[in-house]
């Protein structure tokens, strides 16, 4: 005699879709949030990286001038710019180096080009996220009909 199981009961199978669809929509809001947080802390990266392009760009304007150097904790000091020919630029890992005024600009500008690019990205994503959230609840809409 064949195995037969019994025949699913209906009722149970859409109470499991639901679950299963609830579970997900979840879970792209979790992910949405996370993107979104991870977006804005790009964009304040891009942010600080846009205000170093434009010191750099204008540098005749405070060489020789007064200004507020930050020295970390929204703390600055009141300090002079001499002939600045150099400039320190972070390449990551806590590695720094020393570059002259132009190979800085093109540095800095890679930069913004890459930040801009990865936040391209993740903003493509966060679409793709809200789509997902928008069919799950609305597959979730029609289950509850």
């Amino acid at each position: 005699m064949p195995n037969q199981n019994p025949p699913a009961n209906k009722g149970q199978k859409i109470e499991q879709t639901v679950e299963g669809l609830q579970y997900l929509h979840q879970l792209y809001q979790s992910q949405y949030v996370l993107l979104t947080q991870e977006i804005n802390s790009m964009l304040d990266g891009l942010s600080k990286l846009n205000n170093a392009q434009r010191t750099i760009n204008n540098i005749e304007s405070v060489r020789n001038k007064n200004t507020l150097l930050p020295i970390g904790g929204d703390i600055f000091l009141n300090a002079a710019i001499g002939d600045a020919r150099t400039v320190i630029v972070s390449i990551g890992g806590g590695y720094l180096i020393e570059e002259d005024v132009e190979n800085a600009k093109q540095f800095v500008s890679k930069q913004v080009q890459n930040q801009t690019t990865q936040i391209n990205a993740l903003m493509k994503n966060k679409r793709e996220l809200e789509n997902a959230v928008l069919d799950v609840s609305y597959r979730l809409e029609q289950l509850a009909r």
